[in-house]
C-alpha cells in the first residue's frame, strides 16, 4: 500500500494503511457513478461533429453535382462541332456551336506576311581580296595561322608572309594544278575536274575555317566547286561591340538606349551583338532579331504579320546605326487572301492580315498553312463532348443522392440508424433533386424535347421495381439520336433561358427614364420594386411570381445617371430631374422559357452558399461545439473537486483510525495487556 500527498498542507492519502480499505479503488470507482453527465456531453459532442462531418460530405458531393451542372450551362458544352480538313497542310479549321453543319471549300491564294527591316550594308569591312594582300593584313573575321593545311591528300605550308596570290601559287603547285583557289569579292573558292577533298587530323593552320571553307557544301558535277559559306571580313558577333569590328562611322559609343516600335532596349559596348539581339527577341518590341553570316546582315521581323512599319530610332548611342538598320529599306507584310466556295458558289476575295482567320464562316475559324491550294473543310457535329458533359452529370447526380440515402437509410432489422436518419433537411435535398431531374422543361411551343426523358435522360423504365429508379441513366443511343437531330431543341431543354422585362413607372412620382440588360443568375419570374428615396438613394426588392419578397438591395444614383448594381445584370438609368419625393418603378421579369440546368444550378447555389443549408449547419455545429466544450471543461472542474473531497474524507478517516488504534494501544499498555499474541499477564 502507498501513502501519497493530496496537499502542501495537512491532507495525507493513507490508501488503507489502517483500516485496510483499498480507498484508491473505491474512489475510482465512485467517480465512474459521477462521470455520467461528463460521459452524456461527450457522447453529445460526438453526435454533433459527426453530424457536420456528414453535412459536409453532403455539400461536396453536391458542389461537384453543381460544377457539372454548369458545364451544360455552356453551349460549347452541349452544341460542339468538329471541323476536318481534307489537306491540312493547306489548311486547318476549328468550329464552335455556331457553326453549319456542312462542307465548303477554302482556297488560299496568297498567305500573310511580316514587315522586315534587313541592314542596309555589312556590318564589318569586307576582306581585302587584292592579290598581293598579306592574308594575315587582309581582315578576315578569323585570322589564319601559319602551320600546314592539306588539299587532296598533299599538304600545303602556309607562312606569315604568304599573300593572296603565293597562296594560290602553293595549292596550284601542291595539287599539280588539279585545284584552283580563286579570288572573290569577299570570300574565296576552290575548283577543280574532280570533288575536292580538304583537311587532315595532322593539319597545324587554321586557314581552311579561316577561308569558311570548312564544312561547306561542294556543288556542280565537273568542274566541282568549294566556296566559302560566310564572308571572309565581317562582323564577330560573338565579341563584344567594341572589338567585333563594327563598319561604322568614328566607332561604336560606349552606351546607349534604341528603340523599336516604342520599347527601349538599353546597350553597352561590352556586349556582343549576339548578346543585344537576344535582349531585343525577349523584349516586347513585337519583333524578332536574326543575324545572317553569309551577308553579314541583321534583319528585324514582326510577330505579327501583314503590312505595319517597324518603327527604328537611336534614343542615344549609335548601335541601330551600327547595324545599319537606320533609313534601311523595309519589306512590307502583305494580308493572306483567300476564297470560299460553297455550294458551287465563290466568295470574293477575302484577305486577313494573320494567317489564322476568325469567323471565316459564322462559327468557323480557319489556320491557313500554303498557297496556291485548296482544301475542303468539313463540319459535322461533336456528340462526344456533350456525351461525356451529360455522363458526368449523371455520376455526380447519382453520387449525391447515394450519400444522401447511405447517411439517412434505417436498418428495421438490426433497428439501426444512420447518422442522419430522421432528417428531414437532408432528405428533402434529394428528394427536390429528384424532382427538378424529372420536372419539364419551361420551352417555346412546338419545342422538339420538353424534359430530360425525352432525350434519354430518366430515372428507369416505367413500373421499374421500386428502389430501382433512384438513379439517373443515359439512353446513349437516344441522346446521340437528339444531338444530332436538332442540337439546339437538347440545349434548350438542358440549359436554355429566356426572358423578358418591361417597366412601370410610379404615376405620381416616376424616376427610372430606360433600362438595359436583364437580370443575371434570376431563374424565376416576378417583379422588381425599385425605389428612388431622395437623400437615401434607391432599393431594389424582388417578389417572385411564386414566394414571399427577398432582402432588399441598395444604392446610389445621381439625376440623369445609371446604376448597375441593385439589379445585378441590369442597368437602371435615371431621370433628369429626379422627382422631389420618394418614388417607386416597378419592373415585370418573365421567365419565357428554362432548361433543367438553369433550375438545379440556381437551387445548388443557394444550397451550397452563403445562408445556405450547409453553412447555417456548419455554423450551428460550431456554436454547440463551443458550447459543449464549456459544459464539458466545467464538469471536469466539479469532478476534481468531488475526488478531491473524497480524497480528503478518505484520508481523514484513516487518519482519525490510526489515533483510535494508537490510544487503544496505549490504553491496554496501562492495564498491562500486550498486543503481541493478544494474551494478558500481571506481575507478582
Amino acid at each position: 500500500m502507498s501513502i501519497s500527498s493530496l496537499s502542501s498542507s495537512t491532507a495525507f492519502n493513507f490508501d488503507g494503511v489502517v483500516s485496510g480499505l483499498q480507498t484508491g479503488s473505491i474512489i475510482s470507482k465512485l467517480m465512474q457513478l459521477e462521470q455520467g453527465p461528463l460521459n452524456q456531453l461527450n457522447a453529445q459532442q460526438a453526435k454533433v461533429t459527426s453530424r457536420d462531418k456528414a453535412y459536409q460530405a453532403v455539400a461536396a458531393k453536391a458542389t461537384s453535382l453543381q460544377s457539372a451542372v454548369q458545364a451544360l450551362l455552356l453551349q460549347s458544352a452541349v452544341n460542339g462541332k468538329s471541323a476536318t480538313s481534307s489537306a491540312v497542310g493547306t489548311a486547318t479549321a476549328t468550329a464552335n456551336a455556331n457553326a453549319v453543319n456542312g462542307s465548303f471549300i477554302v482556297n488560299v491564294t496568297t498567305l500573310a506576311t511580316a514587315t522586315a527591316a534587313t541592314s542596309s550594308g555589312s556590318l564589318g569591312t569586307p576582306a581585302n581580296m587584292a592579290p598581293g594582300t598579306l592574308l594575315t593584313g587582309a581582315g578576315l573575321a578569323l585570322a589564319p595561322t601559319p602551320g600546314t593545311f592539306t588539299i587532296n591528300g598533299q599538304s600545303v605550308t602556309l607562312a606569315a608572309s604568304d599573300t593572296w596570290s603565293s597562296l594560290q601559287t602553293k595549292i596550284s603547285t601542291a595539287t599539280a594544278g588539279a585545284v584552283t583557289l580563286n579570288l572573290g569579292t569577299n570570300g574565296v573558292s576552290l575548283t577543280s575536274a574532280t570533288p575536292v577533298q580538304i583537311g587532315a587530323a595532322t593539319d597545324t593552320s587554321n586557314v581552311l575555317n579561316a577561308l569558311a571553307l570548312s564544312g561547306a557544301a561542294q556543288t556542280g558535277t565537273g568542274p566541282y566547286t568549294l566556296a566559302s559559306n560566310q564572308l571572309l571580313g565581317e562582323a564577330v558577333v560573338t565579341k563584344s561591340l567594341s572589338t567585333a569590328g563594327l563598319n561604322v562611322a568614328g566607332g561604336i559609343g560606349a552606351s546607349g538606349t534604341f528603340s523599336i516600335n516604342g520599347v527601349a532596349i538599353n546597350w553597352t559596348n561590352g556586349d556582343s551583338v549576339n548578346a543585344v539581339l537576344s535582349r531585343i527577341n525577349s523584349s516586347s518590341a513585337g519583333v524578332t532579331a536574326s543575324y545572317d553570316p553569309t551577308k553579314d546582315k541583321v534583319t528585324l521581323t514582326n510577330t505579327s504579320t501583314g503590312a505595319q512599319n517597324i518603327s527604328l530610332s537611336d534614343t542615344s548611342g549609335n548601335f541601330l546605326q551600327a547595324m545599319h538598320l537606320i533609313g534601311a529599306p523595309q519589306t512590307y507584310g502583305a494580308p493572306a487572301a483567300y476564297t470560299i466556295t460553297q455550294n458551287g458558289v465563290t466568295t470574293a476575295t477575302q484577305y486577313s492580315n494573320t494567317n489564322t482567320v476568325t469567323n471565316a464562316l459564322p462559327g468557323v475559324n480557319l489556320t491557313l498553312s500554303a498557297a496556291g491550294s485548296s482544301a475542303t473543310i468539313t463540319v459535322a457535329q461533336d456528340t462526344s463532348t456533350a456525351m461525356n458533359n451529360v455522363n458526368t452529370f449523371v455520376s455526380q447526380f447519382n453520387s449525391l443522392v447515394d450519400l444522401i440515402d447511405a447517411d439517412t437509410k434505417y436498418d428495421p432489422n438490426t433497428k439501426t440508424a444512420s447518422v442522419l436518419t430522421g432528417d428531414p433537411t437532408i432528405a428533402g435535398i434529394a428528394d427536390r433533386l429528384r424532382s427538378m431531374a424529372t420536372a419539364q422543361a419551361i420551352v417555346p411551343t412546338g419545342a422538339a424535347y420538353n424534359s430530360l426523358g425525352s432525350i434519354g435522360i430518366t430515372t428507369g423504365a416505367f413500373g421499374a421495381a421500386a428502389g430501382s429508379t433512384n438513379h439517373l441513366s443515359v439512353d446513349s443511343t437516344k441522346l446521340t439520336a437528339a444531338l444530332q437531330s436538332n442540337p439546339q431543341a437538347v440545349f434548350q431543354v438542358l440549359s436554355g433561358m429566356t426572358a423578358t422585362t418591361s417597366l412601370s413607372s410610379d404615376p405620381t412620382n416616376p424616376w427610372i427614364s430606360t433600362i438595359q440588360g436583364q437580370p443575371a443568375t434570376n431563374v424565376q419570374s416576378g417583379t422588381y420594386a425599385v425605389t428612388y428615396n431622395p437623400g437615401t438613394g434607391i432599393s431594389s426588392v424582388f417578389t417572385p411570381t411564386s414566394g414571399g419578397a427577398q432582402a432588399p438591395v441598395k444604392g446610389t444614383i445621381t439625376a440623369g445617371g445609371s446604376n448597375g448594381g441593385v439589379i445585378l445584370g441590369m442597368t437602371l438609368n435615371a431621370r433628369s430631374p429626379l422627382p422631389a419625393a420618394a418614388g417607386t418603378d416597378s419592373i415585370t421579369y418573365s421567365v419565357t422559357s428554362l432548361g433543367v440546368m438553369q433550375s438545379l444550378n440556381d437551387y445548388l447555389t443557394k444550397l451550397t452558399g452563403t445562408g445556405g443549408v450547409f453553412r447555417t449547419e456548419q455554423s450551428q455545429a460550431q456554436q454547440s461545439t463551443n458550447q459543449i466544450s464549456n459544459q464539458i471543461s466545467n464538469q471536469n472542474a466539479v469532478l476534481a473537486q468531488k475526488q478531491t473531497a473524497l480524497q480528503a474524507q478518505f484520508t481523514q478517516m484513516e487518519v482519525a483510525l490510526a489515533k483510535l488504534n494508537s490510544q487503544g494501544g496505549s490504553l491496554l499498555s496501562s492495564l498491562g495487556i500486550s498486543t503481541n499474541n493478544g494474551s494478558s499477564s500481571s506481575g507478582a
